[in-house]
C-alpha cells in the first residue's frame, strides 16, 4: 500500500542551537555501540558501521544515516549521500522503534518495522486531478543542528528541493492519454525545501517540520507524506464521515493512522489539521480538509507544515497514546477526549487467552462505528492503555487467532473500566499436500465455512498449520496452473485439530520451460495485500 499524508499550516521555524560533541555513555548491541540513550537527553550522532543496524524485519539504518534517539524511542533518519529505499531519495526517515526502559534503556522494546517516510510537495487540483502536479522531497544534505549534549532537543536539518514523483506524475500521464488527452511532464517547482527532525530529551515522539522557501507563487502548494509502510505492520484510522470536493470522496476528521500488531507500533498525526482521506489513482490521500482549497503560499519567509511521528513498544494503542499531548483537539468540532481501559479476555471455559486482539470502536456522525484503537494481550490475557473516544461513545470487541470474535460491550466513557471480553474456542488445521510422486509441497489453501467465512493460507511441508476458528468447511488447496486443485471437506472441532490429506496431479507438463511473472506487486503495493514471504511460495 502507498499512503500519501498532506496538511497545511503556517508558522515560523524553531531557533536551534549548534552542534556540539555528543557526550559518553555506556553501550550496547546494534544501535546503541557508539551508545546507550542517557536519562532526560536526546542525542543525534551519525552512524558508522554496519554492525548499528537495529533488529527487525525491516531494519534500513547503514553507515552515514543519522540516528536519533532518547531513553523513550529511535528514529534514523537516511543519508541524502546513500539512497536505498523504494523511496527515490535520501533524507527521509526509514527506522523508528521504541526502547525498552527495563533494561536501562539500551535495548529496543520491539522489532524494527516502520517501512519508509518520504515527502511530497505539489499543486493538487482536487476539480481534476489528473491536472495535479506531484513532486517528492530530494534531500541533498544533512546536518545534525544539534546533538542533545546541552539538554535541548536533538535537531537534524536535511536540505534540498522537489524532484520527480515518477509513481503519480507518469500514473497522471497515463490516465490522460487513456481518455483521449495529451499531459507532459511539468517543470519542477526550484523550492528551496528543509526537513526538520526534532527529538525531545523526554517522549517516543519525533516532530518533523517541512519548511518551504524560494520564489513566492500565486498558485500555492501542498506539502504531505508519503508512507510505504511495513509489510508486518497493518494500519487503519478511525473517520467521522465522509464529504464530497472535486468529485473526490472524503472520510474526514481523522485524528491520527495507527500501524502495527502486538509487538512494536507506529503512529502519525498531523498538529493544527482537520485530518481528511482519500484514494486517488490508488494512493490513500489524508488531507487538511478545512484548508484543502487555500493552499500553502510561499512568501514573506518559510512555510512549514508539520506532522508527528510516534512510536508504541507494544499495540498500535501505545503509539497513539504518546500522541496525547500534543494533539489538544485531534477531530476539530468533535467532542473527544481520552480515557485509560484494561481488562481480559477469555475463552469459553474462562481460560485467559494471550495475543488477543482487542479492537475499540467509536461511531461516526452517521452512527456507524468504526475502528479507533488497537489493543493485544499479554501472556496473562490482559491487555490495559490508553484510547482516544468521540462523542462519549465507544465499543470493545475481542478476537484471537484460530477463534470467533467475541460479542462487542458497549462502554461509558464516564465509568472505571476492567473489561471482560470472550472469543470462541481454538481450531487449527493440518495441511499434507503431495503431488502424484507421493513428494510434499506448499499449496494455497482457501477454507469456506458453512455460514460463509473464507480463509486463505499457505501451508508448507516446513509449517502446515492453519489457525482456523471450529466449524464445517470445504477446503481448495491449489498450485498454480500447472496443478489440479483438490477439494476436501472437513470439520474443525473446538479447541481441535483438523487434518488435509490431498493429492494435487501436475497435469501440465512444464519440462524444458521457465515460468515467470514479470508484474508482481508486493505487499507495499495499493492494490496487494500478499506478504513478499507468501510471493516466493
Amino acid at each position: 500500500m502507498l499512503t500519501l499524508f498532506l496538511a497545511l499550516s503556517c508558522h515560523g521555524p524553531a531557533a536551534v542551537s549548534d552542534s556540539a560533541t555528543p557526550s559518553e555513555a555506556t553501550t550496547g548491541d546494534g544501535v546503541f555501540l557508539q551508545g546507550c540513550p542517557v536519562a532526560g537527553q536526546a542525542t543525534a550522532r551519525v552512524l558508522q558501521d554496519t554492525a548499528e543496524q537495529p533488529w527487525g524485519p525491516d531494519a534500513l539504518a547503514a553507515p552515514g544515516d543519522v540516528l536519533l534517539l532518547n531513553d523513550h524511542a529511535a528514529f534514523v533518519i537516511q543519508s541524502p549521500e546513500d539512497p536505498r529505499t523504494y523511496y527515490h531519495y535520501g533524507g527521509i526517515p526509514i527506522d523508528a522503534f521504541a526502547i525498552d526502559p527495563t533494561v536501562d534503556g539500551c535495548e529496543q522494546a520491539s522489532p524494527e518495522a516502520l517501512g519508509e517516510l518520504g515527502f511530497i510537495v505539489g499543486r493538487l487540483a482536487l476539480g481534476a486531478f489528473t491536472d495535479s502536479s506531484l513532486h517528492m522531497f530530494r534531500g541533498d544534505n544533512m546536518e545534525i543542528v544539534n546533538d542533545g549534549s546541552d539538554g535541548n532537543p536533538a535537531v537534524v536539518d536535511v536540505h534540498g528541493t522537489d524532484d520527480r514523483f515518477w509513481l503519480v506524475e507518469e500514473t497522471l500521464i497515463r490516465t490522460v492519454y487513456q481518455d483521449g488527452g495529451r499531459k507532459v511532464l511539468d517543470d519542477l517547482f526550484g523550492l528551496d525545501i528543509t526537513a526538520r527532525y526534532t527529538l525531545a530529551p523526554d517522549g517516543s515522539t519525533l516532530q518533523i517540520d517541512l519548511l518551504l522557501d524560494g520564489q513566492p507563487s500565486t498558485d500555492g502548494f501542498q506539502v504531505g507524506a508519503i508512507s510505504f509502510p511495513s509489510d508486518t505492520t497493518p494500519a487503519h484510522a478511525w473517520s467521522a464521515g465522509t464529504i464530497s470536493v472535486g468529485g473526490f470522496g472524503l472520510v474526514t476528521d481523522v485524528p491520527f493512522v495507527e500501524a502495527g500488531l502486538d509487538q512494536g507500533s507506529t503512529a502519525i498525526a498531523m498538529p493544527g489539521s482537520n485530518m481528511a482521506r482519500t484514494v486517488i489513482a490508488g494512493v490513500t490521500i489524508l488531507i487538511d480538509s478545512n484548508q484543502a482549497l487555500v493552499p500553502l503560499q510561499v512568501s514573506d519567509g518559510q512555510a512549514d507544515t508539520s506532522f508527528l511521528l510516534s512510536v508504541g513498544p507494544t499495540d498500535p494503542a501505545s503509539a497513539s497514546a504518546a500522541l496525547e499531548d500534543l494533539l489538544p483537539d485531534p477531530s476539530p468540532g468533535l467532542d473527544t477526549a481520552w480515557h485509560d481501559i484494561s481488562g481480559s479476555v477469555l475463552d469459553p471455559t474462562g481460560d485467559p487467552v494471550a495475543g488477543a486482539e482487542v479492537d475499540v470502536w467509536s461511531p461516526d456522525i452517521a452512527g456507524d462505528w468504526h475502528v479507533m484503537s488497537q489493543f493485544y494481550t499479554d501472556q496473562a490475557g490482559l491487555f490495559t492503555g490508553r484510547s482516544l473516544a468521540v462523542q462519549g461513545q465507544w465499543r470493545a470487541q475481542a478476537s484471537g487467532e484460530g477463534r470467533d470474535a467475541g460479542d462487542s460491550v458497549e462502554l461509558n466513557p464516564d465509568a472505571v473500566w476492567n473489561l471482560s471480553l470472550s472469543v470462541g474456542s481454538h481450531g487449527q488445521v493440518q495441511v499434507a499436500a503431495v503431488d502424484q510422486d507421493g513428494s510434499a509441497m506448499p499449496v494455497r489453501a482457501e477454507l469456506e465455512r458453512d455460514d460463509g467465512l473464507v480463509l486463505v493460507g499457505f501451508p508448507t511441508p516446513q509449517d502446515p498449520t492453519l489457525p482456523t476458528p471450529p466449524g464445517h468447511y470445504t477446503a481448495t488447496l491449489s498450485r498454480g496452473y500447472e496443478y489440479q486443485p483438490a477439494t476436501v471437506e472437513l470439520t474443525v472441532p473446538d479447541d481441535g485439530t483438523a487434518t488435509i490429506s490431498a493429492t494435487l496431479d501436475h497435469v501440465v507438463d512444464t519440462t524444458g520451460w521457465v515460468s515467470f511473472d514479470s508484474h508482481v506487486h508486493a505487499g507495499p503495493s495499493a492494490d496487494s495485500t500478499e506478504l513478499p514471504i507468501d510471493r516466493m511460495r
